[in-house]
């Protein structure tokens, strides 16, 4: 078979390829909220979602909005639209889903169709719904019966779409570094490309009137003449925009956003000319992940910073009417007793009662300095990486208001640590290992370091060895029985790349990202040699041992529980794809919690007897 048609027939198959059934664990609860990436405006009710719940906002009086219904959804949504009483959403790891808001108060999973849609791109046009998907196509699918879904065919686009909007019968998709296409779906089951317009990059899109496209190319405004569709023609290109990603019209008023997180608007002219009118002031903290313009509101996806509305009745002088807040992507957890400690970026620590899993509770907030990754916590003592310099202690006795008592500034950004007798361990990226002296919180001292020749991921201890998942370095082995002056001792390198490490008795469990899991011998430390080892569907990022069974998490592809009775030969025993991306995992009290990025947090019980240590 020619390679082009091998990969051509790959990329069609793979959404299929080794699918995944979730077994072996059931699900106790969640805590969905998270950062807001996506906004949907229909009359009178705006749509946002916050990580993996929806909120259905009344904006009839856009200086008082009106919070109707929030509602967990199965996944993050990436992009929406309603039709009728059908709310059709398109989600990363379960892509089409319908809803039907009929009652907004009581909204029904109505149907859905398992797609892979990282990122996923929508239009509903009738009675079919078109979605791109991360894997360079456009699916077709029949939604005349939008409680079964049924996919009619799939158009191989050749790129990723940015964005896609519908104009008559054109499907314009914004390509990237691929360029602008144009699909003709009047006969949706027989799509045809006819247009193609190469440019240097082509992002947000808009349509300024009927006859008239544009879209951005870098700083460069691009106004594409689409009358006629088979043979558009460039009609001027205007630079000097800034850092803008995202553009959106409204009575023929051009606004703009982009990554300092600011409102611009323009004027356009009968000849399409633009004349800046008006902004608000930069706002940094986070960029804009989607705009829209409706009804005289600007609508601001801006992640952790939440939803934000801005009247521009005078496109000269936009204001802001209010910001709906929201959480970061959660990025690390920890647990002590009935308290879940959630890293979440930008939001900080968001401190949880979790001793009813299926109603997770706000208990309180440890601001950031700048962006929490990694939480630990030990008694009293909870330990954080914040930002790229800084791991700070603070004392939980209170949770409600908890105190800082130390700090320590590291060169680079922390990608793990451990916390163990004394003593931290603290993975520095391209910088190595620390080793620090944490008995006394409110004076750490800082011993000795170790600069590895990668990027060190992951780590644990044991005995006076510490072991490094250093990325592409493989497994490196520390002596540290002298903190201050740590020194290498072994060294596993068949692997591809390293993330992070767990070790129990003589074993090192390695999680090797797209490699799967390794099995390493360590009962000499000096010379580690791989025992077994498991290929795992996924990127697997974290690992972590309890009885018998080494829990992995994978990513975007969820959780893997395998059995390493015998180490070397172990087995997959348990799976479950998650709603969110797993960045983090802990166990506690014959308990799984999972930090899941912009999905927040889960819960779950291993249903496989023998599985958890109480």
């Amino acid at each position: 078979m020619p390679v082009l048609s091998f990969v051509f027939w790959m990329l069609m198959a793979l959404p299929y390829v080794n699918a995944q059934v979730n077994e072996g664990m059931n699900l106790l609860g969640r805590w969905t909220d998270g950062p807001v990436t996506t906004v949907y405006v229909d009359g009178q009710l705006a749509y946002y979602n916050m990580g993996s719940r929806m909120v259905v906002l009344d904006i009839k009086k856009p200086a008082d909005p009106l919070l109707l219904k929030e509602f967990e959804t199965v996944g993050t949504v990436r992009d929406m639209q309603r039709v009728g009483d059908m709310l059709y959403t398109v989600m990363d790891e379960n892509g089409l889903v319908v809803y039907n808001l009929k009652d907004i108060n009581n909204p029904q999973l109505v149907g859905s169709l398992p797609l892979y849609c990282y990122d996923g791109e929508l239009v509903v046009r009738g009675s079919f719904a078109f979605v791109s998907d991360g894997f360079q196509r456009m699916f077709i699918i029949d939604v005349s019966n939008p409680a079964k879904p049924v996919e009619i065919s799939k158009f191989l686009l050749g790129f990723k779409p940015d964005q896609m909007i519908l104009n008559h019968e054109i499907i314009y998709l914004a390509g990237g570094f691929s360029g602008l296409m144009g699909i003709d779906v009047a006969n949706p089951k027989i799509p045809k490309v006819v247009h193609n317009y190469v440019c240097d990059y082509v992002g947000d899109l808009t349509l300024l009137d009927e006859q008239m496209l544009a879209f951005l190319s870098s700083d460069t405004l691009h106004l594409l003449d689409i009358k006629n569709p088979e043979d558009c023609k460039l009609y001027k290109s205007i630079g000097g925009f800034g850092e803008i990603t995202h553009i959106a019209m409204d009575n023929n008023t051009l606004y703009t956003s982009g990554v300092h997180g600011n409102l611009q608007t323009y004027s356009l002219d009968a000849q399409y000319n633009i004349t800046p009118l008006g902004r608000t002031p930069e706002m940094v903290e986070d960029p804009v992940f989607e705009l829209t313009v409706a009804d005289n509101v600007a609508f601001q996806a801006k992640g952790s910073e939440g939803l934000t509305l801005i009247d521009v009745t005078n496109s000269s002088n936009p204001v802001l009417i209010t910001t709906f807040s929201a959480k970061g992507n959660s990025e690390g957890i920890a647990i002590r007793d009935q308290v879940a400690f959630v890293a979440q970026m930008k939001s900080g620590v968001q401190i949880l009662d979790i001793s009813d899993p299926a109603a997770i509770k706000p208990v309180s907030t440890i601001p950031a300095y700048d962006e929490v990754s990694k939480v630990v916590v030990d008694g009293n003592l909870l330990y954080v990486a914040d930002g790229d310099a800084d791991f700070r202690v603070y004392d939980v006795t209170n949770l409600m208001q908890p105190k800082e008592l130390g700090s320590l500034d590291l060169p680079d950004g922390t990608a793990d640590f451990l916390v163990k007798e004394g003593m931290a361990y603290i993975a520095q990226h391209s910088r190595g290992v620390y080793l620090a002296d944490i008995k006394n919180p409110q004076n750490i001292k800082l011993l000795g370091n170790y600069d590895t020749r990668a990027k060190v991921a992951g780590l644990d201890q044991m005995d006076h060895f510490l072991y490094l998942a250093d990325g592409d370095g493989g497994l490196i082995v520390l002596d540290i029985n002298k903190p201050g002056n740590p020194k290498m001792v072994g060294l596993f390198t068949d692997t591809r790349n390293a993330r992070d490490v767990v070790v129990n008795d003589h074993y090192a469990y390695l999680a090797d990202y797209t490699n799967g899991m390794h099995v390493i011998d360590i009962a000499n430390p000096g010379d580690p040699v791989e025992a077994g080892s498991l290929f795992i569907l996924g990127r697997a990022e974290r690992i972590l041992f309890n009885n018998h069974f080494v829990i992995v998490a994978l990513d975007y592809r969820g959780l893997a529980v395998m059995d390493v009775q015998n180490p070397e030969s172990p087995k997959l025993v348990g799976y479950y794809n998650t709603s969110g991306s797993v960045r983090d995992v802990q166990i506690h009290d014959g308990k799984i919690y999972v930090a899941d990025h912009d999905g927040g947090i889960a819960v779950f019980k291993l249903d496989i007897a023998g599985a958890m240590t109480y």
